[in-house]
């Protein structure tokens, strides 16, 4: 969000408070792995953009730490599509980083130490754990499950259904609150807004966030072959854990393109946000059955046509 606190209190509120980190919040490591990798890119940015080397030292220890964390959180199904999201966001900063100053043994020293330190804590972590490791992975789940070619386009639209959760949960069967958790996307404003920023101003990161976006998006309506699953590890992520992911990314590319302060005219921001707002909300019953009544269906739609007008006029 660059110098933008509204922004910046915008993007913490939807993470924050996201249904799905009050119901994960205590269990699947779900809150350590957004933290420890949340961690990670700031402390690849950081050490990519410290002058001093001394700092560079400090970040790399930082993310040393982090990483062992984020590794040691043990639960695949959040932490190979968040993995994913989070080293695109670092391969930007790499990448930029890398035509301002030339790559050299001494300026990696600290991060090749920091991936050493990584290392041995796993391959400790796994010496002392290999007969419990071997006999969960002999397990139904998570050991012998694959999830390949899960086609579950309708978890795109997930997200507006958690507006009422907290305080209705009448013919939500036979789905459960947990697995309808997710984060509040606000899907598919970024992927709008990305293509239309993409036209007026090149951001290399809206670029990268949207190709992965729409990878993501593709994986998640198609599914993927069993065999690129398992190359990809995502075989060990049902497609309604990765959709959780897509969520987050979707956030995530949104207050970025938010964050250039382009402009759309009212008379496109206004029909365009009536339209998205009632095709998500009818495409949302999809999911929820019988759960969204019609007068949920009404105000789920008004909500987000308020949303998705304050997002336009605001880009």
């Amino acid at each position: 969000t660059t110098i933008d606190r509204y922004l910046a209190v915008g993007l913490m509120t939807l993470i924050g408070f996201a249904r799905v980190v009050a119901w994960w919040f205590s269990a699947g490591c779900l809150v350590e792995i957004l933290i420890f990798g949340q961690i990670i890119v700031i402390a690849i940015n950081k050490y990519c953009n410290s002058i001093e080397y001394k700092n560079k030292w400090i970040w790399a220890g930082v993310f040393a730490y982090s990483g062992v964390c984020f590794v040691l959180g043990i639960y695949p199904a959040w932490q190979v599509p968040f993995f994913y999201v989070f080293a695109i966001i670092s391969l930007f900063y790499i990448i930029n980083n890398k035509k301002v100053e030339k790559w050299s043994f001494k300026l990696l020293l600290p991060i090749i130490i920091a991936c050493i330190f990584i290392l041995i804590n796993v391959v400790y972590f796994y010496l002392m754990s290999k007969d419990s490791i071997i006999a969960m992975m002999g397990a139904s789940y998570p050991g012998k499950r694959v999830s390949a070619l899960e086609q579950m386009w309708y978890l795109l639209f997930r997200y507006p259904g958690n507006l009422f959760l907290a305080i209705d949960e009448t013919q939500l069967a036979p789905l459960n609150q947990s697995e309808a958790a997710t984060f509040f996307s606000l899907f598919p404003a970024g992927v709008i807004l990305g293509i239309i920023s993409l036209k007026k101003r090149k951001d290399k990161l809206t670029k990268y966030l949207l190709i992965f976006t729409m990878v993501f998006c593709a994986y998640i309506i198609f599914g993927l072959p069993e065999l690129i699953a398992k190359i990809t590890l995502l075989s060990f992520s049902p497609t309604n854990r990765s959709a959780i992911a897509f969520d987050y990314l979707n956030i995530i590319l949104l207050f970025r393109v938010l964050s250039l302060k382009l402009k759309i005219p009212f008379r496109l921001g206004l029909p365009l946000a009536i339209a998205t707002g009632i095709v998500v909300a009818c495409l949302s019953t999809v999911y929820y059955l019988n759960y969204l009544s019609k007068p949920l269906l009404f105000i789920t739609s008004i909500i987000l046509i308020i949303l998705f007008l304050c997002i336009f006029l605001y880009f």
